[in-house]
């Protein structure tokens, strides 16, 4: 076979780089993950030189072709391999710090600390079902037999892993690698759906479908916050519609009708109604938008198919939903988050926030979950979109009904966040359930899509003038000069000369581009906002490997091997730190004071019989218990977080059997139990029972 010079150039880059690559890591970062960070890198490596060794057309045509292929064989070896996005190596430092395992877990990035929710709560909860035998009723949270299918959604033997289907791999693959695909799968759900969503909004325009499914997929809000699955869901469910739509054979629409019935079920399971109201309008719109644009093929006949996508829908929420209904009760009852009430009108600090991602995986902020959006660049995309529109209409020409739909929503959700509404309006749109906060993610997800739509259907072919140059340019200068004064303005603190300056140079251009929207250089912006993701986005999340921070301590071998011996204990933890309790639950541990997803109001009410406290542990929390001479009380720390003072004398109220601590507390136990373990900062105690 011969090569042209161009190839030859390409397989001698790729020999090159990838002997510089081995020699770099062999001898500056050495280490267990030698192979890991060498087999990344070279995928990387590959990619790149195919650029020369491969016609660049057929190589994307390819690509594109082969998406599901590619992507399942990606997904397929990086899950042998135990690769994820989790940040739990920073378990290190919390259970046996003096202890260094061989293996930390992080092959590549940085541990995001800020992302407790998933390393210290999720992980732990979900890995607890291993030792459960994935059965649907757990008693190792909270010490309480109860339902974990719903309230948390667990992997679990039953029909709600149709309605969690990232639960499945759990169900047929090792701990580790079902960690993994599980991990992957939500992120492949995300970015596909996206882009089949983008390419119906693009008309298939491929770089563009691709570059927003890389905002969408890898922004700030999906990113710091969790892999966003409604975005995976909802996009899924309109490109199953289209299909449905433009399906022929009766066969073909009961088959996209089960399908569909099947994604609501995902939709409604995910129980977080924060974010399902407000991307409910949304969804609701791009269907509206499909009908209007099928409306020839439309008919009473396809009502027939409603029956099935309900019967499939609540076929599987509603068994779920009905084991769970009394954890509903109390979870819709507690002061947090059940008592929640929004009237909107406090998301405007938020709104302009997108520029901030730029320098979030660099700089450290205080809570970049909260504060992590898309690069919506609002909004700007609905101004356009409203002055493409008003074109349209003065010209008499029909109006993009994509664009009047997501400017009707866009307007409608902005006003909710700059502007408190009557009680009555926030209950009859059922935004009440929901927070400005939350429903302003829905706006960047629209921006996006605006300007994929934009980019895709009303691109400019004339020539770029000077003066036009020259008027877009002091557009854009003024426009990004407001948004950095509202930045500074929120977030003084953070922000400094040099931010704001890499501000202005970085996004000048970009958004002089947006508003040219012009053919010759909508390529250029396309693949600037794809690296701009990969800046703001891929590079958040660490690469990580395996559990072995959670199964080869020292004291997790401890644990189970008390568990295994002695399988109906009950433990609390008596903790500096919170997550400790969740740590003993990963290893099949029965623990009281893990998170409780709910309140267990039962137990603490045997320490409050007047409910003096109830305000405070009537709630979603993590918990923390320290002994005490002092009456027993409760102390809220956090919304979320509250903590036990416990008289060592009501202990016994508690019923455990071991207690588990990483500090000494043997001056209040050594009457009362017979230390059983102690070593590099964690002690266990084994009551004395009467």
């Amino acid at each position: 076979m011969k090569f042209n010079s161009k190839q030859k150039i390409g397989i001698f880059l790729f020999g090159g780089i990838e002997l510089l690559l081995f020699l770099i890591l062999k001898f500056v970062y050495d280490g267990v993950y030698l192979f890991d960070r060498l087999f990344i890198l070279s995928i990387i490596n590959l990619f790149f030189c195919s650029h020369f060794i491969f016609p660049i057309k057929k190589m994307y045509d390819f690509i594109y072709n082969k998406r599901y292929v590619l992507a399942c064989v990606i997904l397929i070896v990086f899950s042998m391999l135990g690769y994820h996005g989790s940040s739990l190596s920073v378990w290190n430092d919390v259970v046996q710090p003096s202890y260094e395992l061989e293996s930390d877990g992080l092959v590549f990035g940085s541990v995001r600390k800020i992302r407790v929710d998933e390393y210290f709560i999720t992980t732990p909860t979900i890995l607890s079902q291993y030792f459960n035998n994935f059965d649907s009723k757990s008693d190792i949270l909270m010490g309480r037999n109860s339902y974990v299918n719903m309230f948390p959604s667990l992997p679990c033997k039953n029909i709600s892993l149709l309605g969690c289907l990232g639960n499945l791999p759990f169900l047929f693959l090792p701990l580790e690698m079902a960690f993994s695909m599980s991990w992957l799968l939500k992120i492949f759900v995300i970015f596909f759906g996206s882009f089949e969503l983008c390419m119906l909004v693009s008309d298939k325009k491929r770089l563009y479908a691709f570059m927003g499914a890389m905002l969408i997929t890898f922004s700030g809000a999906s990113v710091w916050w969790s892999n966003m699955l409604i975005l995976g869901i909802g996009a899924f469910a309109v490109v199953v519609m289209n299909s449905f739509l433009k399906a022929k054979s009766v066969r073909s629409r009961i088959i996209y009708s089960i399908i569909m019935g099947i994604i609501g079920a995902n939709y409604l399971m995910l129980m977080y109604p924060a974010w399902q109201i407000p991307f409910g309008y949304l969804y609701l719109g791009l269907f509206i938008w499909l009908w209007i644009n099928n409306k020839k093929s439309l008919s009473f006949k396809m009502l027939w198919y409603v029956p099935i996508v309900l019967l499939v829908m609540f076929g599987i929420f509603l068994p779920v939903f009905n084991q769970s209904y009394s954890i509903y009760l109390e979870t819709i009852s507690t002061v947090y988050p059940g008592g929640r009430n929004s009237v909107g009108g406090d998301g405007r600090d938020q709104l302009f926030g997108y520029y901030l991602s730029l320098f979030f995986p660099f700089k450290e902020f205080v809570n970049p979950s909260e504060f992590g959006n898309f690069m919506s660049f609002y909004p700007l995309p609905i101004i356009l979109s409203v002055v493409t529109c008003v074109k349209k209409k003065i010209k008499k020409v029909k109006m993009d009904s994509l664009l009047v739909i997501l400017g009707v929503v866009a307007i409608l959700l902005s006003i909710w966040n700059f502007v408190k509404l009557p009680n009555f309006i926030t209950k009859i749109t059922l935004l009440s359930s929901s927070t400005a906060g939350r429903s302003q993610l829905v706006l960047g997800v629209i921006c996006v899509l605006m300007m994929v739509r934009l980019m895709s259907k009303y691109e400019s072919r004339g020539k770029i003038t000077n003066d036009r140059l020259y008027i877009i340019t002091c557009i854009s200068i003024v426009f990004n000069s407001i948004i950095i004064a509202l930045l500074n303005y929120y977030f003084d603190s953070y922000l400094d000369v040099w931010m704001n300056f890499i501000m202005l140079i970085v996004f000048v251009p970009i958004i002089d581009l947006l508003i040219l929207n012009n053919k010759k250089t909508n390529n250029i912006l396309a693949l600037i906002m794809i690296m701009l993701s990969v800046v703001c986005g891929v590079l958040v999340n660490p690469l990580a490997k395996g559990l072995d921070v959670f199964y080869d301590k020292p004291a997790a071998k401890e644990i189970r091997d008390i568990v295994s011996v002695d399988k109906d204990s009950r433990w609390l933890a008596v903790n500096k730190h919170y997550a400790l309790p969740n740590y003993v639950v990963a290893n099949g541990a029965t623990t009281i004071n893990s998170t409780n997803y709910y309140p267990n109001m039962k137990l603490w009410a045997k320490f409050d019989k007047d409910g003096e406290y109830e305000y405070v542990y009537n709630r979603y929390a993590h918990i923390q218990v320290e002994f005490t001479n002092e009456k027993t009380s409760f102390n809220l720390l956090t919304p979320d977080y509250f903590a036990v003072l416990l008289n060592i004398n009501d202990l016994e109220k508690l019923d455990v059997d071991y207690i588990i601590s990483d500090y000494n507390i043997k001056w209040y136990m050594s009457d009362i139990s017979e230390c059983i373990y102690n070593y590099a900062g964690i002690y266990i105690f084994k009551l004395n029972k009467k």
